[in-house]
Parts: C-alpha cells; structure tokens; sequence
C-alpha cells in the first residue's frame, strides 16, 4: 500500500487498533503538517514510553522519527 507521496503506508484500521488497545499513555496527533499543508494521511506520536517507540518502530512500516515526534504514514482515508 502506498500513501499520496508514493511512499509505502500502513494500514489506517490497524493502526487506529494497535493506538486503542495499547494500554499505555500516548499523546497522539491526527495528522501531520506535510509541506506546509496539513495531510491527515499520518499519525504523528508524541509523546509515548519506550515500549510504546519499540512496538510501533516494530510493527509499522517508514515509521519517521521528526522533531515533533514519530510520523506514521496511512494507507488513504476512503472518504
């Protein structure tokens, strides 16, 4: 699966699921500023513990690490 910029992406429900049923403390953001332009095809992690950084690096493809956290790419919202 690929995301708009042609990258590989995740799938949307799978991480919405893992972010549920975590158990631990995270603060998420629903989109991420993407040259300039606000593109909700991301997940951008905040703040989280360390189990939280490993399984998600573990789990998710082109996981991103950015200055405002980690940036976690969706497959396309099917509106």
């Amino acid at each position: 699966m690929t995301n708009a910029k042609g990258g590989i992406a995740n799938d949307r429900q799978a991480v919405f699921t893992y972010l549920m049923n975590c158990r631990l403390l995270l603060k998420v953001s629903i989109g991420a500023v993407v040259g300039r332009v606000v593109n909700h095809d991301y997940i951008v992690v905040h703040d989280a513990p360390a189990r939280a950084v490993s399984e998600i690096v573990g789990n998710f493809k082109m996981v991103e690490l950015r200055a405002d956290g980690l940036l976690i790419p969706l497959t396309p919202d099917p509106q």
